[in-house]
């Protein structure tokens, strides 16, 4: 019976826990804080595009976070978005183009035989 009570209490404690992490803006800067770092890294090996997606990701996060959880270390937030917006500035011109969409090949198709000209 106490195996079950513990097993039972150690379980609603990682429920709630993980709940919690879910919606916890200190865990979604982590996150953010994290993703601008590999964007550095990205950076620093010449990997713009890498680099981008990266520093993409950072933005949205903090972006949600000043949205959602406007008075949580709103300062923070504000001058962690400056700085990944600079870095994402700083690269503008060395993320490669997109490549434009293939353009669609025609089917080939074979003449039509000339009237009068068809066999025998």
């Amino acid at each position: 019976m106490r195996k079950l009570f513990v097993l039972s209490l150690v379980l609603g404690i990682t429920i709630c826990t993980t709940a919690r992490g879910a919606d916890d803006p200190g865990k979604a800067y982590a996150d953010a804080f994290i993703l601008e770092q590999d964007g550095q890294n990205a950076e620093a090996n010449s990997d713009w595009a890498a680099a981008a997606t990266k520093y993409n990701a950072a933005a949205e996060l903090l972006r949600d976070i000043h949205s959602s959880n406007p008075d949580w270390n709103p300062q923070v937030v504000e001058f962690r978005l400056r700085d990944v917006n600079g870095k994402l500035d700083a690269i503008k011109g060395k993320v490669p183009a997109a490549p434009p969409p293939p353009t669609p090949v025609e089917p080939l198709t074979t003449p039509a035989p000339a009237p009068g000209s068809a066999m025998r």
